[in-house]
């Protein structure tokens, strides 16, 4: 079944713990609660369709070494 990430935060907030926030963003969708002893606990979706790892972008000014390396050495 392939069901959006807003039907994903719907069932999730029906059967489970209250969300106190929701990031929403590009490539990402998170929302944000509390486990039942109150530790905060953030949950992540991707957006569909969306994948950074196919066209992965350097936006620091000034990268180290290692970073320039990048993630696939």
């Amino acid at each position: 079944m392939d069901i959006s990430a807003n039907e994903h935060l719907l069932i999730y907030k029906r059967n489970t713990m209250s969300i106190y926030h929701v990031l929403v963003n590009s490539t990402i969708h998170s929302p944000y609660s509390y486990d039942p002893n109150g530790i905060p606990a953030e949950f992540s979706h991707d957006v569909k369709g969306v994948d950074v790892r196919e066209h992965p972008k350097m936006s620091d000014l000034a990268p180290s070494v290692v970073t320039q390396e990048g993630s696939e050495s």
